[in-house]
This record gives C-alpha cells, structure tokens and sequence, in this order.
C-alpha cells in the first residue's frame, strides 16, 4: 500500500478574550472552553470552563470541495460527481482528500503546500476541501461543525464511489487540526473502509479520550497515522491511531513559537512534507 506521510509542524493557537464578550444564549451551547494563561514567560496552562455543548447546523453551502491538478484548481459540483472525469479524475489512481483545520481555508499554505507535494511525485487525484466560512469562526463554534462537515464530504466521497467507481481502497484523507477529527468521522461514517488516514496535530480542545464517536480513532480507516508536534496543549498527549509520531517528543518543536495573538500567522508555522 503506498503510504502518504507528510510531517506537518505547525503551531496552532486559540484565542480566549471572546468569552467574556458573548452572551448567555452562546455561553449555553458551548461544553468545555479550554483558555490557556501564560503562567511564566513561554509557558501555557489551561483552565478549563465547562457549559453545555449543543450541534451546528451545516449545509451544503458551508463547503466547498476542490480537485487539483499539477496546473489547475477546478471547484467540483458536489451534486454531480460525474463532472470531474473531464477535469482528469480517474478511478485508476490514488485519491487524496485534505481537510483543513481552524482558521483555513483551500487555499491557505496548510493545504496548498500538501497538496503540491503529494502532485509533486505521484499523479493522483487530490481533492481540497474548503470549509473556512465555518473554520474561521471561533474555535468551539467550529468545533460544534465537525459532525455536519465529515457527513457531507463522506457523502460525496460516497458519490464518487458510486458513480465514478472511486475505489476506497485507494483512498486517502489527510487532515489537520479540526480537520483531522472531520477526517475520522468521514472514515467512520464510510465504515471504516478507506484506506487511510493521515491525522496532523488532531486538536484536543472540547474532544474527549474516552469519545471516540466524536474524534479521530484508529477505527475510522484501515490505517490510521497520527503525527503529534504540540500535544498537551492544543493536541493529543495520547496515542489516537495505529501508528503516532511524536517529532521531538511530539510538543515543542525547534523554530515554532506559541503565538496566541498570532494566530495563523505566517511566522507561525513550519511545514515540512515528506511522501513515500
């Protein structure tokens, strides 16, 4: 099985001075809040506000799905999967769907640099899923998103299979931050029958060990692989697939600051893409 592996540093940060500012309606369909203070130069501890946690309502409209060539960026009809075959797609090759995380979008270094990677030495049928309308809302509000979002990708994954003869077999879902966890649960909502998985920095904010329903698990895809560069403070400190990285002891990375006023900022991250 060719295996996509693609080590991706990159320091996320959350912001916290909204919670004060929102009313009590929103304060009520949030669950956990996890607010990071500095408590010494360069050191961050959480604490943690817990609510309630009700769903978010996501249409079609909040996602956008795009197949990539060497040269081109076509954005796909999502009711009609069929239109791709003119845009290069075959079901002969391997597939790549990446999902990005919070405060992302298609076209955001994230996707864009793991894409041309993957382009770079294997001609596969690379899709890039866009869901930054909801991604660049606040973190618990996106968070609340992930459910609706994995049902409609894995709802057009399952189109693709139907009509194109996609072969799950020979796909593959990369997905970073928020995104990983989307990545999980359209594996599970396909059975578990994709080839597999690629998690980057699975985020832990509002995501429970024990809940595998609602988190990437090594369960959602034949091969599940997780690399962890900033677990136990926005990433998982625990083993979440049937193989975990941990670069560098999987949480200070050199290079990367933690800059929680920064976020997504361009000095903010390291990207480092390594495929075989």
């Amino acid at each position: 099985m060719c295996l996509v592996k693609i080590l991706l540093v990159f320091t996320f940060c959350f912001a916290v001075a909204w919670f004060k500012n929102i009313d009590e309606h929103e304060k009520e369909s949030i669950d956990t809040v996890v607010l990071y203070k500095e408590v010494v130069p360069g050191e961050w501890a959480p604490e943690f506000v817990t609510t309630r946690l009700t769903g978010y309502n996501v249409s079609e409209t909040d996602v956008k799905i795009y197949f990539k060539t060497a040269s081109y960026l076509f954005p796909v009809n999502l009711n009609n999967p069929e239109e791709v075959k003119s845009d290069g797609f075959s079901n002969k090759k391997d597939t790549v769907f990446i999902i990005h995380g919070l405060n992302n979008a298609y076209d955001s270094p994230v996707s864009v640099e793991i894409s041309d990677a993957i382009l770079k030495i294997k001609d596969a049928n690379v899709f890039i899923v866009d869901w930054s309308n909801i991604a660049k809302q606040l973190y618990p509000f996106a968070k609340r998103a992930v459910p609706g979002i994995a049902k409609i990708v894995s709802q057009f994954i399952d189109s693709l299979e139907y009509k194109n003869g996609l072969d799950l077999d020979k796909t593959f879902i990369v997905g970073h931050s928020l995104g990983a966890h989307v990545a999980g649960l359209c594996g599970a909502y396909l059975g578990g029958r994709l080839s597999h998985i690629v998690g980057l920095d699975p985020a832990r904010p509002l995501f429970s060990f024990e809940d595998v329903e609602n988190r990437l698990d090594y369960s959602d895809a034949k091969f599940v692989e997780v690399i962890h560069t900033c677990s136990g403070r926005l990433g998982f400190d625990k083993a979440i697939g049937h193989v975990d990285y941990w670069p560098n002891g999987g949480s200070k990375q050199p290079g990367c600051m933690m800059g929680f006023t920064d976020f997504g900022g361009k000095n903010n991250y390291s990207v480092f893409n390594k495929i075989k």
